[in-house]
């Protein structure tokens, strides 16, 4: 079969499934318009997720408050977790670090 060709009825399938594939991977290629970036000096006040708390630390400048969140995020997980579990070691943890 020739690329110019009609493909057959039983190709079908497989080619809307092709073509539907293409296009799904070639909408994710589009990107929004991308915002000016944050002034240097106002990065370190700039918030970000909608302004969440804590969720966004330096760790050059800001180390301190970084390890006291640390801290009372453990403590607020145990609080969760109840005093059943007050010696279980904690169930496994995601975390996700961005350099740029």
């Amino acid at each position: 079969m020739s690329f110019f060709q009609r493909p057959s009825p039983r190709f079908l399938p497989l080619h809307s499934l092709a073509a539907l594939a293409l296009a799904t991977a070639l909408a994710g290629c589009a990107a929004p318009e991308r915002k000016d970036a944050v002034p240097a000096a106002l990065t370190e006040q700039a918030t970000v997720l909608g302004g969440v708390p804590n969720a966004r630390y330096f760790a050059d400048t800001q180390g301190a408050a970084m390890a006291r969140e640390a801290y009372a995020a453990l403590g607020r997980e145990r609080a969760q977790l109840g005093p059943a579990a007050a010696g279980d070691p904690l169930p496994p943890a995601n975390f996700l670090a961005v350099s740029g």
